[in-house]
């Protein structure tokens, strides 16, 4: 069995370290991939949110002119579905990036923490945004 570094967590073996840092290298770069991927699908699924509710903007500006009563009622309640439709889409968009982004700040620190093992204990094992120390 390997000996452990002083806390007990890791085997001392450089080897193996810089082999679970080249691994979660390819994770990481898998993911990144994927979470570009599924960002432009939810980011392309508000701009049509939007689109539809431009046009429905347009046709209540249309219909205005027109001055049928019973015509621009449709197109305001047209105008309210798009509108609630486009706030949901905003709002599950939002969530949806806010977990991405979560994501990759932990496979960020996880990474941070692998560099740290690969390098021997020599490199900060975790992410500081602090103060760097004096």
């Amino acid at each position: 069995m390997a000996a452990n570094d002083p806390d007990g967590r890791r085997p001392a073996d450089p080897a193996a370290a810089r082999a679970r840092l080249w691994q979660h290298i390819a994770v990481n770069e898998a993911e990144s991939h994927v979470a570009a991927l599924h960002r432009d699908h939810l980011l392309a699924g508000r701009r049509a949110a939007m689109t539809r509710l431009a046009e429905a903007q347009r046709v209540v500006s249309y219909v205005k002119e027109l001055g049928d009563d019973e015509a621009l009622r449709a197109a305001v309640e047209a105008l309210g579905r798009a509108s609630r439709e486009y706030k949901r889409v905003r709002d599950d968009v939002a969530a949806e990036l806010q977990c991405i982004i979560r994501a990759r700040v932990t496979r960020m620190a996880e990474m941070a923490e692998r560099l740290g093992e690969a390098a021997g204990g020599s490199w900060p094992s975790g992410l500081d945004f602090g103060d760097e120390p004096a």
